[in-house]
């Protein structure tokens, strides 16, 4: 459960309320794990129980979380769960931008981290089944 921040326009209704990762928050912080879980954008993916909600992919995902509050000193994330192996390829976007990509693997290292507020879009290609669980940023 997620309690999100409602406005008013003009003549008093309430404007659309956009789904966020963080409801009231400003952000998701990076210097605690963030689950696969709170995804609000999820396109070719499933969530199990096993865990703590895995996120299960089968072949290619998007993933997006809003919004993940950066410090700018982020250098790396590593995905955690099972499967890993099977991952092709990761591309980490943050407001349109591509801040990471990599072939492979559970750790990207990522490039001008903005510091601030961003919407991420995370694109994993991947050859068979794999289970994310969380991403872990590393300064």
């Amino acid at each position: 459960m997620c309690i999100e921040r409602i406005d008013f326009d003009e003549n008093g209704l309430i404007k659309p309320v956009v789904t966020t990762s963080s409801g009231i928050a400003e952000g998701l912080d990076t210097s605690k794990p963030i689950y696969f879980n709170t995804a609000v954008v999820q396109k070719n993916f499933t969530f199990n129980n096993e865990g703590a909600g895995r996120a299960v992919i089968k072949r290619n995902a998007e993933i997006g979380f809003r919004y993940i509050l950066f410090t700018g000193e982020e250098k790396t994330v590593e995905f955690r769960g099972a499967g890993l192996e099977k991952i092709t390829s990761v591309k980490i976007i943050a407001n349109g931008e591509i801040i990471g990509k990599g072939t492979g693997g559970s750790v990207i290292t990522l490039k001008s981290v903005k510091p601030g507020k961003a919407a991420v879009t995370i694109l994993v290609k991947t050859n068979g089944t794999v289970r994310l669980e969380t991403l872990h940023f590393k300064r």
